[in-house]
């Protein structure tokens, strides 16, 4: 981030925001920075850094009793995890979707934006019965 506030003539702050506020500094100061950062090959925050400083993964697991595939399928319980996906996904939100068996993962996919952060799963966890 150095490098890109110097390459840009800005400050860390500025960088920060670029990124992550990008509506509190002015869309041409945006450009420069987002310009300087391609020209040095930074794509922007680390999302695994950025959750061990807040402490909040963005990531939501729903876990179904026995296989998630049938979950789906399961008028009732595929309404509240397709309603748990959509609304994750317009907060910004992954989910990580898996099934249960005896205590071991049986199969399960996941959905995530940046899968880095999988390890690190915080928030609820939405347990849907078989």
């Amino acid at each position: 981030m150095k490098d890109v506030a110097a390459l840009a003539s800005v400050s860390l702050w500025t960088v920060s925001n670029a990124f992550s506020h990008p509506e509190r500094i002015a869309s041409s100061t945006r450009e420069r920075v987002l310009g300087a950062a391609a020209s040095l090959g930074y794509a922007g925050p680390n999302p695994l850094a950025r959750s061990l400083a807040s402490g909040r993964t963005g990531v939501v697991a729903l876990v179904a009793a026995g296989a998630a595939e049938p979950l789906l399928a399961d008028p009732a319980a595929g309404l509240v995890a397709r309603g748990l996906i959509h609304a994750c996904d317009r907060a910004g939100v992954s989910v990580l979707f898996t099934g249960r068996a005896d205590g071991a993962a049986v199969d399960g996919w996941v959905l995530l934006r940046d899968a880095s952060i999988a390890p690190s799963l915080t928030g609820p966890v939405v347990a849907v019965p078989e």
